[in-house]
């Protein structure tokens, strides 16, 4: 039989789906199959040969209980929250940065050190902070970039082959009181050593800490905020280079702000940016001819109305991007979706995320506590606590349950708020998120972050909800 030639059955394994589900199944076909699979050579072409393999899922992070892992496929393929989190032990001084080519990056600004964790092996390396960045005093706003030393030219290599063996590090500060200066270093595992700090000037901006770096070639971008809303700073680690971007002059989202801007990596691996107008998707790229001189083209725009109600679109912003895979993440009205940018194909992402034990409170208790809330932290001298002076009782019939989180910049002293509604039986039936100019700290957005909560149930004439705050708990 054909299937008695090892070699001929090692490349029909290899044209298995990437899912995580298909190399599992085949190992328990026979003892012979599963040693063919589980073999680490076999494992290396078949990461090879998948060159984008699945997105498993994304990380988010919340104001009150940090981050969290959120799958995106469905069963069997499905991952568990839990198995992409770090042990409570090891997460209470540290907070999440971001992720790329399967390494995930923390920062211990108690310790001063950037933690790189691998997912799948639970592997972790700390590496210190140079002292230049490491004094957590001094540290303006700072942030970093972990990424597999082989990049992403590399096609003969599997992300994950190495785990923590080759990877590089980049972190990058900004002046605490000006923060026109910026500069950036590089650390290299294998040489174990930060290179040289280079710095660069920009015209009073700062890097936007809740949206990721982008990599496009050699390069590091991220988005600048304040006065030269939507500019980007672009770090090139191979030959140590800083240096900020203007965007395009007739892309108009920038004045909207910067829930409708994100950076992307383009077809042809050059530098993108992508505008939300609330009904359809801009995406820009930019080109450098023969001279050196840049040029940003309108490249493609996507009309969310042909494949997206109005009802849908409400209260809609960008929520994140995948440049490995070209995928935008978008916060709709009823949900949260993922599109595919190349196909421009659509899928929801849905998910029944209700806990156990919560126990169920009215709009009317709700409001009350949230105006307690308020005013306690109006009057911080007040004796008692405002949760304390309230008596709960549960609910014996089927509730709203209400996720609300709240985000708040020191700096720009700015806020957001954001929402998520499912039914009693835990499906996802609205969402929302709105972006305040003027904050006062985090507590109050947390408290806002209620009161948003509070009025839409009001507006849709909900009797009774269940809802639960990051920062203050379930009410």
């Amino acid at each position: 039989m054909p299937l008695d030639n090892d070699d001929l059955l090692r490349e029909i394994l290899l044209l298995l789906p990437p899912e995580p589900s298909s190399l599992l199944r085949a190992s328990v076909v026979c003892k012979r199959w599963r040693r063919f699979v589980s073999d680490r050579g076999f494992l290396r072409r078949f990461r090879a040969h998948h060159a984008k393999p699945p997105v498993l899922g994304f990380f988010c992070v919340n104001a009150g209980t940090g981050y969290y892992f959120s799958p995106t496929l469905d069963p069997p393929d499905r991952i568990p929250a839990a198995r992409f989190s770090l042990p409570q032990r090891h997460r209470e001084s540290l907070d999440f940065v971001e992720c790329r080519h399967g390494l995930v990056l923390f920062l211990d600004k108690k310790l001063s050190e950037a933690v790189v964790w691998n997912p799948i092996s639970g592997r972790q390396r700390r590496v210190a902070i140079p002292p230049e960045f490491g004094n957590p005093e001094k540290w303006g706003i700072i942030y970093a970039v972990v990424l597999c030393a082989a990049g992403d030219d590399d096609h003969g290599h599997g992300h994950g082959d190495c785990d923590l063996d080759y990877f590089k590090l980049v972190v990058v500060r900004m002046g605490v009181k000006d923060y026109r200066h910026v500069s950036a270093c590089l650390y290299e595992s294998k040489s174990g050593v930060w290179g040289n700090v280079v710095s660069t000037t920009t015209t009073g901006a700062f890097i936007f800490p809740a949206k990721p770096s982008v990599l496009v070639g050699n390069a590091l971008c991220w988005l600048l905020n304040r006065k030269t809303e939507g500019d980007i700073l672009e770090f090139d680690f191979e030959v140590q280079k800083l240096v900020v971007t203007e965007r395009p002059l007739d892309c108009e989202i920038a004045n909207r702000g910067l829930p409708f801007l994100r950076i992307m990596r383009t077809e042809q691996n050059n530098l993108g940016l992508i505008g939300y107008t609330g009904r359809s998707l801009r995406l820009w790229e930019r080109k450098v001819n023969y001279d050196g001189v840049a040029t940003w083209f309108l490249q493609k725009t996507i009309d969310l109305v042909k494949h997206l109600s109005p009802v849908e679109l409400r209260w809609s912003s960008i929520n994140g991007y995948d440049e490995d895979h070209n995928v935008l993440f978008l916060w709709i009205f009823n949900g949260s979706l993922m599109i595919q940018l190349d196909s421009i194909q659509f899928d929801y992402l849905i998910r029944n995320n209700r806990r156990h034990g919560e126990k169920d409170r009215t709009v009317q208790a709700s409001t009350r506590w949230a105006t307690d809330t308020a005013c306690d932290l109006a009057t911080p001298k007040r004796a008692t606590p405002a949760r304390a002076r309230q008596a709960w009782s549960p609910l014996d019939i089927n509730v709203i349950k209400v996720n609300v989180g709240a985000g708040f910049d020191e700096h720009t002293r700015s806020g957001s708020t954001g929402l998520v509604m499912r039914n009693h039986v835990g499906a996802l039936t609205r969402a929302q998120a709105l972006w305040y100019e003027r904050a006062a700290d985090s507590r109050m957005m947390e408290a806002i972050a209620i009161r948003d909560g509070i009025r839409l149930a009001h507006d849709l004439r909900l009797t009774h909800i269940s809802m639960e705050s990051g920062a203050f708990g379930g009410c």
